[in-house]
């Protein structure tokens, strides 16, 4: 059978056909039911942006915003995939909406009789939105050094609004230094899990 000089326009769903008279390059049919075409749909993860501390970062005790010498990774094959995060004074500003899945990893060397050391993840509003401690002590030149991880799932409604926008702040009982450095001893990674 001829099909291709038999019909004009998009062969509709219910006859066997996607109910599209083409499709867009790069995506994915996604239907609403059994017969019901819905447009067609990006698919998979579509944002993937690391940073890291480009030198060390010291700090009194309490927390203080970590608002410099933040750099995109691109060392050591490092994954970068879709538009940059932008970054201002350690304020990180996501480039689209949608889900996003945060990951830190900050590497501490003690200054002083340190009884914790930690990282508070908060939005431009200064709400906390997740934090995560370790225990750290010692005394010169014997320092206890320690690290400490953070994972939080955020839905981005607006790229503008400070509820939206985040930042890194240590805490810590003494003196602290953050590591820093090409190969990732303190780092960020944001990935774009999908639409909001």
């Amino acid at each position: 059978i001829d099909v291709a000089n038999m019909l004009t326009g998009a062969t509709p769903v219910a006859n066997g056909g996607t109910g599209l008279a083409s499709g867009t390059s790069g995506q994915f049919l996604k239907f609403t039911g059994s017969t019901t075409l819905a447009s067609a749909a990006a698919g998979g993860v579509t944002g993937i942006d690391a940073w890291g501390l480009s030198s060390t970062a010291s700090h009194s005790s309490g927390g203080v915003t970590v608002s410099s010498n933040w750099a995109r990774r691109t060392t050591h094959n490092s994954s970068n995939l879709g538009t940059a995060m932008s970054e201002s004074s350690g304020v990180f500003t996501f480039p689209s909406t949608g889900h996003w899945l945060i990951i830190g990893g900050f590497y501490f060397d003690g200054n002083s009789d340190t009884h914790y050391r930690g990282i508070i993840v908060k939005n431009n509003s200064g709400t906390e939105i997740t934090s995560a401690y370790g225990e750290g002590g010692g005394s010169n030149p014997n320092w206890h050094h320690g690290a400490v991880t953070v994972h939080f799932n955020m839905d981005v409604t607006d790229t503008t609004a400070n509820g939206n926008k985040i930042y890194f702040q240590t805490n810590a009982g003494g003196s602290c230094t953050l590591a820093g450095g090409s190969n990732g001893q303190s780092y960020v990674s944001f990935i774009r899990l999908g639409d909001t």
